[in-house]
């Protein structure tokens, strides 16, 4: 994002070419931009509570946390209470169903008599705040003690009157690992600053696994499918279980990895590959060896104090740190700067998104859309897909891959009317020709906002840009017209070459294939195993396709073994094209030999289409756990 000293353009002006030529750059350019007109050296303004709590004393306005997945105030309201009025006069109170009336009366009775209320997780009871909110409002005389704090996760529905009084804060992690680590330890006793004994580098590793995990919530979805919200509570439970084992000087590896695992962090986990992360994380550093490496070119001994262990960590946060690919940081600037793009757009649209028509407006936005349509579609006609109740026919009978050829074709006969016509309609409605229909209302205001048309997500889910889903539709539109008829699916798929992409179901194409395989080889279906082979070996199967399109996000592979991406290497790398099939789980053709990768539809990671055996060395299998590789279609 640097330019040269002769470069004359404006601050906008670079920020729109970044943004143009380099989106992989273009978060960092927005940042660059934005503490340039704000005129501050960062955007993360950090003020400490007891200044905050010195500024809001005695004058009666409540404190509102919005907290970040993983984070709770609570410790450190409970330390700052502990202070300032006593631990006697600090009453915390989670709420939920029933607790509305205490929540009443601690608060009447901390103004009257003076002391602090904390009432936690309110976007559980957005529908009693105003009730919460004409208590306090008129409160009179109250003591000059009293303070009220209250959190909530990020909510629309939370009341704006309410959060005009109060004192807002953005309750978030400590940015970067290093800065977790040593927050981690501020919290500690100093009786757990080493690491030149068992318990103290324990709890080292585990300070370190919990900032882990919670630093990789930021390069979703490649680093973990949602934003899991591990917290203190989760830091609390882990170190009572090191503690129980103080004073040991053996310990169980299987109980502490099967409890790490399973009932710690693992227990949030509802993903089976995430949960193979959190696995191979648990295994790497809660073992005996001497020297155990942190990450890149630090390595744990017990020479040293844990504040000099805390200085030796990177001061930011790279990739490699959390066992991700080097060029994540790539995809994760691409994929935010699109994020934040997209909403810019919808705020700008938003309003008038919500007025209604205006043939203005929805020339400017929507005949592009059309243009777009009509572009890609011109070519195809109803006629294109087969006749619609014929198609519908095809159900009655037929092998599983005349089932998987009718439903498809009966997806693109729908979609295609479906679009035509409310392209049609949208045109009509312009130029002046055609009544305005409240359907046609709100299917132009979906239109406009870029989001695309519940009706047309029923038919088929795919992607959720409009400008994305009408080229996905019209490349899917072309497969189906150039695919063999239903009659000839089978004889005609086996032996040739498909583009899984291509389909607007590909899931329902490995369905029909296992099904038409178990009916060949007498067998039934959990039987059979998917087996994709690079070469020539998968002749031997009974049925075979071969497969083109295929990408690999987090790896590189050249149909031998899976081998490290470059820091400069693009998001989504082409793979060599495979053979795919279904097998016995007996058959010695094909064996577990490398790692399991999820094959899914689309970056998102959404939807999973299936898994697939990649080859790779020996004893890299829990790298590739962690760097979290994944096969993709588009």
């Amino acid at each position: 994002t640097r330019f040269p000293p002769t470069c004359d353009l404006s601050a906008v002006e670079r920020l729109l070419l970044v943004q143009a030529r380099r989106k992989d750059k273009t978060m960092t350019a927005m940042t660059e931009f934005c503490c340039s007109e704000l005129g501050v050296e960062s955007l993360q303004q950090n003020s400490p509570l007891d200044e905050i709590c010195a500024e809001v004393q005695g004058k009666n306005t409540p404190v509102i946390f919005v907290t970040s997945p993983g984070t709770d105030p609570g410790k450190e309201l409970e330390d700052l209470a502990s202070r300032i009025v006593g631990s006697s006069k600090y009453k915390p109170l989670a709420m939920g169903s029933g607790q509305q009336d205490t929540a009443i009366d601690l608060v009447q009775t901390a103004a009257r008599e003076g002391g602090w209320v904390a009432l936690f997780n309110c976007h559980l009871v957005i529908s009693w705040l105003p009730t919460l909110e004409a208590v306090v409002s008129n409160l009179r005389g109250a003591h000059r003690t009293f303070q009220l704090w209250l959190t909530t996760e990020p909510t629309e529905h939370f009341p704006s009157s309410f959060i005009e009084f109060s004192r807002k804060i953005a309750f978030e992690s400590p940015p970067g690992v290093k800065q977790n680590v040593r927050q981690t330890y501020m919290q500690w006793n100093d009786e757990e600053n080493a690491v030149n004994n068992a318990h103290g580098r324990l709890l080292f590793c585990l300070s370190y696994l919990h900032a882990l995990v919670q630093e990789r919530r930021q390069y979703i979805p490649q680093g973990w499918k949602q934003a899991y919200e591990w917290g203190e509570g989760d830091l609390r439970a882990g170190k009572f279980l090191i503690d129980s084992l103080k004073g040991h000087s053996q310990w169980d590896k299987c109980t502490m990895h099967g409890l790490m695992e399973y009932f710690v962090y693992g227990g949030r986990v509802d993903d089976p590959f995430d949960f193979r992360v959190v696995k191979s994380y648990v295994e790497r550093y809660f073992c005996k060896d001497e020297n155990l490496e942190l990450c890149k070119g630090q390595i744990i001994t017990n020479q040293l104090s844990v504040i000099d262990e805390i200085a030796r960590l990177p001061n930011e946060d790279d990739p490699t740190m959390f066992g991700l690919p080097s060029n994540s940081d790539r995809s994760l600037q691409k994929a935010t700067s699109e994020l934040v793009v997209e909403q810019l757009r919808f705020l700008d649209k938003h309003v008038d998104g919500d007025s209604g028509f205006d043939q203005g407006k929805w020339a400017n936005s929507i005949q592009p859309l059309v243009a777009l349509w009509n572009t890609l579609t011109c070519d195809f006609s109803d006629e294109s897909f087969g006749d619609s109740s014929a198609v519908q026919q095809d159900f009655q009978a037929g092998d599983p891959f005349h089932l998987f050829t009718s439903a498809e074709n009966l997806v693109a006969v729908s979609l295609f009317q479906v679009i035509k016509k409310a392209f049609d309609a949208i045109s009509e409605v312009s130029q002046g020709s055609c009544a305005l229909s409240g359907h046609l209302v709100s299917l132009g205001q979906d239109l406009i906002l870029g989001a695309v048309p519940h009706g047309w997500v029923e038919i088929w889910d795919g992607p959720e840009k409009i400008t994305d889903y009408i080229k996905a539709v019209a490349r899917r539109l072309e497969a189906v017209t150039v695919r063999p008829t239903t009659q000839h699916a089978s004889n005609s798929l086996f032996g040739s070459t498909v583009d899984l992409g291509r389909f607007f179901n590909p899931t329902a194409f490995l369905s029909a294939m296992r099904q038409q395989t178990a009916r060949q080889l007498g067998t039934k279906i959990h039987q059979l195993k998917l087996a994709c082979s690079w070469h020539d070996t998968t002749k031997s199967a009974e049925l075979s396709v071969a497969c083109s399109g295929l990408k690999i996000q987090g790896a590189l592979f050249d149909g031998q073994e899976l081998s490290e991406v470059a820091a400069n290497s693009p998001d989504l790398v082409q793979m060599p094209d495979t053979t795919i099939s279904f097998t016995p789980l007996t058959d010695a053709t094909f064996t577990d030999i490398g790692v399991e990768v999820p094959f899914y539809t689309s970056t998102s990671r959404e939807r999973l289409v299936a898994t697939v055996q990649l080859p790779c060395t020996k004893g890299d299998e829990s790298k590739w756990h962690i760097a979290n590789a994944a096969i993709l279609l588009e």
